[in-house]
């Protein structure tokens, strides 16, 4: 539903202590109501569309192109083998638990390809308690 994928988003941002100028998205109803070759002629779903202006980012829906579907398969498939297979849980926050652990954990190891840690490493400016945008 859109309200489960608005609350998956508040708490992306409140990780990453903060949220990206812009999002991309494919045609899911609870983002794109009529989704359209160009971006300004796609209607979006009111509800998710007042969310991004609350927050200020751009939620982008433009055809995706194989390089940005295989990002985005990659990254699913990353959690699936990395941290969903045969992870053993006994209820919802504790799932919810282990995930926040792998994901600090991961998020701790440096970037093959950038050979960085990860952004999610340096403290924000924002203040620890408040959610800002992410310089791109």
């Amino acid at each position: 539903s859109t309200n489960t994928l608005i609350r998956c988003h508040q708490n992306a941002f409140w990780y990453f202590v903060g949220y990206p100028e812009e999002i991309l998205y494919d045609n899911m109803k609870q983002v794109v109501i009529k989704g359209l070759l160009k971006q300004e002629d796609s209607t979006l779903n009111w509800q998710f569309e007042d969310f991004a202006g609350f927050y200020g980012f751009k939620p982008s829906c433009t055809g995706r192109t194989g390089a940005i579907e295989g990002k985005a398969e990659w990254t699913v498939q990353f959690v699936i083998d990395n941290f969903m297979m045969g992870i053993k849980y006994n209820s919802l926050a504790d799932l919810n638990g282990q995930a926040l652990a792998w994901c600090n954990k991961v998020n701790g190891n440096v970037h093959a390809t950038a050979s960085a840690q990860s952004a999610l490493n340096s403290v924000s400016a924002c203040g620890e308690n408040s959610v800002c945008s992410l310089a791109p």
